[in-house]
């Protein structure tokens, strides 16, 4: 199971959002390649980079992104606010190795199977759940979409990787129910990247123990950044391999 430091960018910036809240931020460093490398040198080669600019309709970070994709020995999948052919070709130009499309999945579903068929196995679902329902916009609006509906939406679709989100404690260190991910495994037919409150060692290792059957990766980011433990410990947890 890999693990995928996720590093969101607002202004610049490397933020967490308190379960998607533009409004309850914290603010880690204002170098995302630096923080990018500073992963790297601790054993890291996967990341998850988010794009809130874009996701908002509020610019971008394209020259942030292309610092990160600049360092050799990381493979990046970048997401935020990816609705058009013209975006995938950007962040791909940019140096992405896999895209993540979310909230187009509902809105615009003919521009997905285009996508699909074009780009395939480099392309990633992204579906975020909060009570149930699918997430979209950036969190910021729950559609009356199931989450599990939008998840089996995607696999016909022909993604070939999906990000399954506990939203209700995204970037928050609350712990999340692993059935949640055993299910959307079910679902999609495959291997799901989790992503949510992971909270301590114990729970990356939960994780693992659900086996490659259900979890490809996870992606965790707070308590990374509030330095609940280090990257190494992470990364042996995730493996299964931690003491």
């Amino acid at each position: 199971m890999k693990l995928y430091p996720a590093i969101d960018i607002l202004g610049g910036e490397v933020v967490t959002l308190r379960m998607g809240d533009f409004e309850d931020t914290t603010v880690y460093s204002d170098e995302p390649a630096t923080m990018a490398t500073e992963f790297l040198a601790h054993g890291v080669r996967n990341l998850h980079v988010v794009d809130l600019n874009k996701a908002k309709h509020d610019g971008s970070n394209y020259d942030k992104i292309s610092e990160i994709a600049d360092i050799r020995g990381l493979d990046i999948q970048v997401g935020g606010g990816v609705s058009s052919m013209e975006d995938i070709e950007k962040l791909i130009e940019l140096g992405a190795n896999r895209i993540v499309i979310g909230t187009a999945i509902i809105t615009d579903p003919d521009f997905v199977k285009e996508a699909c068929a074009k780009y395939d196995d480099r392309l990633v679902a992204a579906i975020d759940m909060r009570d149930g329902k699918a997430m979209v916009k950036a969190m910021k609006e729950k559609s009356d979409v199931d989450a599990y509906d939008m998840l089996e939406r995607a696999k016909k679709m022909g993604f070939k990787h999906a990000i399954f989100t506990d939203a209700n404690h995204n970037d928050t260190t609350e712990g999340v129910e692993n059935e949640t991910f055993v299910k959307a495994a079910e679902v999609f037919g495959g291997p799901i990247i989790a992503a949510g409150g992971f909270k301590n060692f114990e729970a990356l290792e939960e994780l693992h123990e659900l086996g490659d059957e259900v979890l490809e990766g996870v992606i965790i980011s707070r308590v990374l950044y509030d330095k609940h433990y280090m990257v190494q410990e992470a990364l042996l947890a995730v493996e299964g391999e931690r003491e």
